[in-house]
């Protein structure tokens, strides 16, 4: 799971176009919604009625605020959800069949029909590109319920792009969520939606390669077998971690992002280390996505992985088991995840983008959804239900030390320049103490012009 920042007054018009420019917006935003695939409509019996027009405003992060009980609805709604094709409910598979069968629940119940189109996650025509654009060209034409990872959530709430959930009496504000959960849904410190898939950065292994998996890093050293993780990865995942768990703090006094010189030195000592054993080879510096470390490791070119859990959890290798991160002094870990967003700008349709967020959320559909799709379960009566008794210990102790990765400004700041550092330390061309003195360096340097 991979890893973007205005702001827009509620209820003021956008400003004027001129009509060559209107023109093209409206002919880029043609092809956008054109492009979508509209993969189901569930029908009521009786007709569907025409949208009700109401002022068209921008939603905030604060202020508008999505209403938990629907106000006098038309006899029938068409409620549009927008989803990425990993989640596509016609995709064939068995997690695409449980969220169309528990989507056709909810709109037999509610006498609606449900227009799912899909996606792609990223790129000109995403879930982001095309929430901004829809959201200033054409709101009646939003959805009502958008599916995102947290990286799109986090921007998607800051332009006010999705409505909190502030005040609300909903499921969010139930015990049964584990405290990644809680995180990933909130964008700073206020509720936005509702999480339903997690991931976590864990350790796989061979366990007829390696004896037991290592608790901490020192005994990884010691069996001098190389260990396979994205070392060029851009956000510098693994390394921020173990940087964490050494007391390391990511924003200064001042709360702007920072590099603790000495606490990143002792996380370089390590990859030294690792590197003059062979524990890091050099050419995992050449990894910058967790698919090329993935794919290493498939390939045998090592016996264990710094990797994400839905890997184990979607192919189940036969060789392999899972455990969390070994301690670097304090338990490492890191999550990320999904969450159902309400977006709809009209407060009827947005009331019941509530109401389908926390049908898709119930716990007794994310346990059997969430082994089908391979994502770890984001509420502990989820994981109880598992049927695979056998995960239940390994991925209770990696939920309970998770954290949510990250926010995107700590990211995008601090992840190239602590990935610069970590490669060259693990090639060997500059010792810890002088990477992490350049990298704090090159952090407190002016922008370019």
């Amino acid at each position: 799971m991979n890893s973007k920042r205005s702001e827009t007054c509620a209820g003021r018009r956008p400003p004027q176009v001129s009509a060559l420019k209107a023109v093209t917006f409206g002919l880029l935003l043609a092809v956008l919604l054109s492009g979508c695939q509209a993969i189901q409509s569930w029908l009521p019996t009786t007709p569907t009625q025409p949208p009700t027009q109401t002022p068209v405003t921008t939603p905030q992060p604060t202020g508008a605020v999505a209403t938990a009980t629907p106000n006098a609805l038309p006899e029938t709604q068409t409620i549009t959800i927008w989803l990425p094709p990993q989640f596509d409910p016609n995709n064939g598979t068995p997690a695409g069949d449980l969220l169309r069968d528990r989507l056709k629940l909810f709109a037999d119940q509610n006498d609606l029909t449900l227009n799912v189109r899909i996606k792609s996650q990223s790129g000109p025509a995403g879930l982001l590109e095309s929430l901004e654009i829809t959201s200033l060209a054409a709101s009646s034409a939003m959805p009502s319920v958008i599916a995102l990872p947290r990286e799109l959530m986090e921007t998607a709430a800051l332009k006010g792009l999705i409505y909190p959930l502030s005040g609300l009496n909903t499921s969010l504000e139930q015990s049964d969520w584990y405290p990644y959960a809680s995180e990933l849904a909130s964008v700073q410190g206020t509720p936005f939606c509702l999480p339903f898939a997690g991931d976590a950065l864990v350790m796989l292994y061979r366990p007829t390669r390696l004896p037991v998996p290592a608790d901490d890093w020192q005994t990884i050293l010691n069996t001098n077998q190389p260990l396979i993780f994205p070392a060029g990865d851009p956000q510098a995942l693994l390394t921020v971690e173990l940087y964490r768990a050494t007391g390391g703090q990511l924003r200064d006094a001042d709360g702007r992002p920072n590099i603790d010189v000495s606490a990143l030195t002792a996380v370089l000592e390590l990859y030294q280390r690792g590197a003059q054993l062979s524990t890091f080879p050099f050419w995992v510096g050449e990894f910058s996505a967790d698919s090329q470390a993935w794919q290493a490791y498939r390939e045998q070119r090592a016996n264990w992985i710094v990797t994400w859990a839905s890997h184990y959890l979607r192919e189940f290798p036969a060789d392999t088991n899972i455990a969390r991160l070994p301690s670097f002094g304090n338990p490492v870990s890191a999550t990320d995840g999904w969450a159902w967003c309400i977006t709809d700008p009209q407060p009827e349709r947005r009331a019941l983008g509530l109401q389908i967020s926390e049908h898709l959320a119930e716990s007794d559909f994310l346990a059997a959804w969430s082994q089908a799709a391979g994502y770890l379960p984001t509420r502990p009566s989820v994981l109880d239900a598992w049927e695979n008794p056998s995960l239940s210990a390994p991925l209770q102790q990696i939920l309970l030390d998770a954290h949510l990765r990250p926010g995107n400004e700590i990211s995008d700041t601090l992840g190239p320049v602590l990935r610069e550092a970590v490669v060259q330390v693990i090639q060997q061309h500059t010792a810890p103490a002088e990477a992490a003195q350049q990298a704090a360096d090159q952090l407190t340097l002016p922008p370019n012009p």
